[in-house]
Order: structure tokens, then sequence, then C-alpha cells
């Protein structure tokens, strides 16, 4: 499947306006003509509208994936094809920008107050800080968080942190940031304590404790760090398992350090079938690295076509070292015709990309 569905669904929405996708017979036969070679991928994209994923998508703030997978398996897509169109829809939605405006959020904020009204309080607390249905107002939602804090309700200490470690509706103030991340005692809170032992920001710079925050947070890119630390300590087999949670919470990296571990086969069995799934997961995650990965399977195989497909994937999706690869194989006219042009265009991209 390819994720170049994106681009074309983007187009179509530059030049016929998004709400042609609530005509979905319109919408299909828009996205048939301009996706010729892409019948598999159009037919995804528009059942996913069909059944309300996309719209249901900019709605939810959280994503539980897990959910989402489990709605999609049971309407007998495959597990890859249900990470494609999550993927694929996320990436639209983020291109696209949605904003919502809610009318007399003044009057609602003031009325939450007066009732002690916790769960409007908390939908109004999140809005503020996100923007999402009114003007994003760090000051607001700061005095909203702390309110709810102070009444041991810890769900956005790790919010309140953020805001005083950058300033943000506030001044800056590391010693309030660490009171609220040490106060939460919450996923979110330990992921952040997590990075911070990792890191040595603010604190002493130490991986047992990170390991132990990251263990204690289900955060998707918790698991990730806990694989990469335990990594470091050689304990491949924990590493996976780690990964293995961020994968079903569609984490890109973790799908990627997965691969590389069937890969190289430490803390599991090499199975080249599993590590190709690992790489293509990533690569509909938009990941750079999994879709070189996947690049250099399919080279390896003497598979050139698909090779340089997903190489070309990879140099756009940002990897310098497909870049210079396909600058080299144009330099030198191997697996495509010799073109000194195109190696130049090639190394000026690899040049721009930022490590």
């Amino acid at each position: 499947m390819n994720i170049k569905i994106v681009e074309v669904i983007l187009k179509i929405f530059s030049l016929h306006g998004e709400q042609v996708r609530f005509d979905i017979d319109a919408f299909e036969k828009l996205l048939n003509e301009n996706a010729l070679t892409m019948v598999n991928e159009c037919y995804i994209m528009i059942e996913g509208m069909r059944q309300g994923i996309y719209d249901a998508l900019i709605f939810d703030d959280l994503r539980d994936y897990s959910t989402y997978m489990n709605l999609l398996t049971d309407m007998d897509f495959t597990i890859e094809e249900s990470i494609f169109m999550l993927k694929c829809y996320e990436k639209i939605i983020a291109e696209m920008n949605y904003t919502f405006e809610v009318g007399d959020m003044e009057a609602l904020y003031h009325l939450a107050y007066a009732n002690n009204n916790i769960p409007v309080l908390s939908a109004l607390a999140n809005a503020y800080f996100k923007g999402f249905g009114v003007r994003q107002d760090y000051e607001k939602a700061l005095e909203i968080m702390t309110y709810l804090s102070n009444q041991d309700i810890h769900y956005f200490d790790a919010k309140i942190g953020y805001l005083y470690e950058y300033g943000y509706g506030t001044a800056k103030d590391e010693s309030m940031a660490l009171y609220y991340y040490n106060n939460g005692d919450n996923s979110e809170c330990h992921y952040v304590l997590g990075t911070l032992y990792m890191s040595g920001k603010y604190v002493e710079k130490d991986y047992d404790q990170a390991i132990a925050h990251f263990e204690k947070s289900q955060e998707a890119k918790s698991y990730y760090y806990l694989g990469v630390l335990l990594e470091y300590k050689k304990q491949y087999a924990d590493a996976f398992i780690a990964y293995n949670q961020g994968m079903k919470m569609l984490d890109a990296e973790c799908f990627y350090r997965a691969g590389l571990l069937q890969k190289a086969g430490k803390g599991i069995v090499k199975d080249e079938k599993n590590m190709k799934h690992y790489f293509k997961c990533g690569y509909y995650c938009f990941h750079d690295r999994s879709t070189y990965e996947l690049a250099m399977i399919k080279l390896t195989k003497g598979q050139t076509d698909k090779g340089i497909y997903y190489l070309k994937q990879a140099s756009d999706l940002g990897s310098k070292d497909a870049s210079l690869l396909l600058a080299k194989y144009y330099e030198t006219g191997t697996y495509v015709s010799k073109d000194l042009k195109q190696s130049s265009i090639y190394y000026r991209k690899a040049m721009e990309i930022k490590l």
C-alpha cells in the first residue's frame, strides 16, 4: 500500500474543498480518477470514511488506537490495512489543521466554576490548553488546571508542569515544574520524569530512575524510551516487550526498533516475515528509517523497482541516508539510468536534511 494516497486526497481537498468528502460517491469517483494505480488504497480510504472513522479521529483527542484497531479488524480489515488507514487519516487531519469554535465559552466557563462542574472544567482546561474550540489561552488553562489539582484531581499536573517549565501563561519556574511533575503520579507525569532522568535535565542523570518511571507510564513514547534504555543495558528480550506495547499504540519508533531487533535476532528469534511487517507498519506511520529499511530489503532481494520506489519515499520522508544513496546510484548508474542532474538534486536534498 502506498502512503502517497495522502497527497492525492489533500490535492482533491485543495481543488474541490474539504466538504467534497461529505458526498462520498462523488469523492470516491474523484479519488479513483486521481489514483489509478492505488485501487486498494482508494477502497480503504473511502470505506473508512463511510464508517465514520475519519470524522471520529478529527474529534478524538486521546485516540485510543486499540479501540479503532479492534473495530477495523471486526470489519475484516487486516492489521496492516487498519494501521495504514488510521495513520493516513491522522496525517491528513494534521495537514488540514481543523479548527472549531464553541459559542459563548466565557458563560460556560463561569457556570462550570459556579457549580464546581469537574467534567466541564476538565474539558475547558483541555480546550484552552490546545486551542480546540476556543482561542488558545495558556493562562486560563493554567488557572483551571491548578484549581483542579488543588482538589486532588491530578490529571493535568504534567501540563501544569509543562507550562511552568517553558513559561507559557506564567513566569518560567523550573522548581514549580518539577513539583507538579512529581505531584501527578500518573502516566503523563511518569513519562516526563523518565525523560528528565534519562537526559539529566534538572535532575542528575539516572537510567535506573528513568526506567522506573517509564515502567509506570502507559504513554507510547514511554514504551519506546524504555525499550531504548533496556537495549542499552543489553536486556534485548525486555526491550522487545516494551516496543511491542508501543506498537499496540501505533508508535512509529517502536515498529522501527522492533524491526531492528528482529533483523539482528537480539532478544527474539530472527524472522524475516515479522521484520518486514514491522518495517512496513513503520512506513505506514510515515517513518523515514523504516521506509529506508524496506528499500534495503527489496534491493537485497533483487527487487530493484520496489527498492528504488521505497528509497525515493524514504528520501521524501526526510531520510538523509536514502537521499545520499539515490545520489550515488544516479551518479554511477546503479539500479537506475545514469543521471548526473538527478544525482545533484539528491545530493543537495541530503545536505538540506537536518539530523
